[in-house]
This record gives C-alpha cells, structure tokens and sequence, in this order.
C-alpha cells in the first residue's frame, strides 16, 4: 500500500521511520514533503527503513491521499469547467471507487485559487464549484457520496454548494441571492423543494469548530481568508442569520454548535442541515483508507508535519490527530512556521528557523525539508530496535 524504501546498515539494526506529513498549504504537497523529509533523512542514515504515508485531513490532498493508497480508487475528470471560488473557471475532478465518490473542495474552490485574499474576496467567495463536481459524481450512478470540505476560502455556510444542487435563497423583494458569504445578511427566505440529495453524504471536517461564536468559522478562520474585522463581522452576522433561516424550517435544530459545524466556513453545517449529511473527522477517515494505524504501529521514530504547527493543530487536523494516535516514542513536528509553545511528548522543528525566515523557507521548501530530516535523524538514539 505505501512505497517501502529498504536500506540495511551494516553497523546497527535500522530503524522504522515512518513519515507522516500533510500538506504544506500552498507551498509543498504532502507528498512532496515526505519525499524532501525522506531525502533528508537518508542523507544521514542510509541503512534505516523508511515507509512515506502523506496524509490528509479532509482538506487539500485527500484525492491524492486515498488515490495513492486504495489501488481500486480510479480519479475521475469533470467534463468541462467548475467554478473556482470567485467564479472562474477551472478543472474539477473526483475520486471513484465501487460505487463510491470522494470530492474534494479544496481542488475545486480552496483557498489555493485565490492568489490575493482580502476582505472582498473572503466576502465574495462562494462554495459554488463543488455542486458541479457532486452532480457529475451522481449523474455517473454512485451510490454513496463522501466530502472533503477542508481548505475553503468561502465563509458561506454552504450557500454556494446547496444552491448549485437546488437550493434557492431569496432576498426580500424575492429575487435570488447569488453571491458568496458576504451576502448571507440579504436572504430572508429559502426555498428547498428543488433540493435534491439521491445518496447518503459523508462530509470529512478538518476542524472541530462550530458555526459562529468566538470559537467559529468567521472570527477564527475568516482572517486566514483575508476577512478584515469589519467583513469578519458581516460574515459571523451571515451566518447567524443563516443558521436562523434554517431554524425557521425546522430542520436545524442544535446542530449549529455540532463539531464541525464551522468546518469550511460554514460548509459543514449548510451539507448537515441541506443534505441531512453526517459529519466526521476528515483525518481519521483518511488513517483507515490508507492503513495509517497499522503503518505507525510498528515504527521507530515517527514524523510528522504541517505548514503551521498552532493551536489549531489540535482541533481536527492531521497533525494534531497523529500526536494523539499510540506511537513510538521518538515523534517529531516538522513544520513550515512554529507558534504553538508544545507538541506534548513530540519534538518541533521550524523550517522558518531554519532557513532564517519565513520567506526563504516557502521559496526552497525541498531544501529546508531535509535539513529537518537531517537534523532529526542525527538526533535518533542508535539501538532503538
């Protein structure tokens, strides 16, 4: 299931090295982190075992994640473009195995396609593209629908994806509310009759946050989207006042505050309350896809990583789910930026302090990938076998 590269040492029993990483967002691939991190550490200890798992949480990199390890999932091109986050066209795919589909958001309308987040664009960014993709999936006749909503640059609530699959939102002279998150405040009215959901719906969260509040996907995630304070503020007013229209219809009750909730700005509650959709760690999905579990099992010295290692590392991301995992006891963070003060019983390295600033880190990540790696496997105790 996972590429094993075998190099015995003549001097010392080798070691199990598993590596682990999620994607450096925007940067690096989580499969490219783990070939610079295997690099880096066979420049060192070429003798030692090393099994690369890139993971993923729900968000960028679930399709490449499942394709790699299920050798029956088979990626599925969209015909014709979807919409990327701002509307512009741009390629969707699906991942298809039996009958069942994985779809990404983040291929079609993260965060990545926004190449200047700001206010208005955090406002403006909708969820729109993912429909296309959905309904391609059940016009090929799947019979089960699996969501990874991680990575959205829309704080939406899932406006955009409920409408694109029949939804329709209205302000209150009648007319269809066709924007993004910004425009939450302007419906008063939802009509569901054309919605349509002919498959069970699965949707992987990348975070445990819940709709608004302090802890939710406005005032925690709106700025890395590019939300200012005042369009923070319009998008949390959205998303009450959206979460109150769907409490007008009866369908929504608690779910709100479900962990999750606010997973994709929002995404994670519009899929709960518009599909009858059950949410679920996007990361302990992609752990039993690819065997994860039993992977770490047997290994010596565990890496793992991420672009930035914070406190929202351990609220549903890989990271934070791989520390929480049983595992060896040598575990190491290799992360792009440092601003969580602990990792518990696993070691932190930045790759910002590496290279002497964030900037020179994000422009030659490969090379500062396996100075870490270096530097870990000088730091293995010898005879951990």
């Amino acid at each position: 299931m996972h590429p094993l590269d075998h190099s015995v040492s003549p001097v010392e029993p080798p070691l199990r090295v598993v590596l682990a990483p999620d994607s450096f967002k925007g940067t690096a691939s989580a499969i490219e982190v783990a070939a610079g991190l295997a690099d880096g550490w066979r420049s060192v200890r070429p003798g030692d075992t090393i099994v690369q798992c890139p993971l993923a949480d729900g968000g960028e990199g679930t399709l490449d994640a499942v394709l790699r390890a299920v050798p029956e999932a088979e990626e599925v091109t969209v015909p014709g473009p979807v919409a990327d986050p701002l509307g512009r066209p741009h390629p969707g795919r699906w991942v298809r195995w039996g009958d069942a589909a994985l779809v990404e958001l983040a291929d079609s309308c993260g965060l990545q396609q926004v190449a200047d987040p700001g206010p208005d664009t955090a406002a403006a960014a909708s969820s729109d593209g993912i429909a296309a993709v959905i309904r391609d999936a059940w016009a090929r006749g799947v019979r089960s629908m699996v969501l990874a909503i991680g990575g959205s640059a829309s704080t939406d609530g899932g406006l955009g994806v409920l409408r694109g699959l029949g939804l329709v939102a209205r302000d209150a002279r009648g007319r269809p509310v066709t924007g993004g998150g910004g425009d939450l405040t302007r419906i008063t009215r939802l009509d569901r009759s054309g919605l349509h959901c002919p498959t069970p719906v699965l949707v992987l969260t990348d975070v445990t946050a819940p709709l608004f509040g302090p802890d939710g996907a406005a005032q925690v995630f709106g700025p890395q989207k590019g939300a200012d304070p005042a369009t923070v503020a319009r998008l949390e007013a959205g998303l009450r006042q959206w979460a109150r229209l769907w409490g007008d219809l009866g369908v929504a009750a608690g779910r709100a505050l479900e962990p999750g909730a606010g997973a994709a700005g929002g995404i994670g509650y519009g899929l709960a309350v518009g599909l009858g959709a059950r949410l679920t760690s996007g990361a302990d999905w992609v752990f039993a896809r690819t065997g994860f579990r039993e992977v770490l099992a047997d290994a010596d010295v565990l890496i793992t990583g991420e672009g930035s290692f914070d406190a929202q590392s351990r609220t549903g991301k890989v990271v934070g789910r791989v520390l929480d995992l049983p595992g060896p006891a040598q575990r190491w963070v290799v992360a792009g930026r440092v601003g969580a003060e602990s990792a518990d019983d696993a070691r932190v390295i930045s790759l910002a302090d590496l290279a002497g600033g964030p900037e020179p880190a994000m422009a030659d990540p490969g090379r500062w990938l396996r100075a870490a790696a270096a530097q870990v496997a000088r730091a293995a105790p010898p005879g951990l076998r």
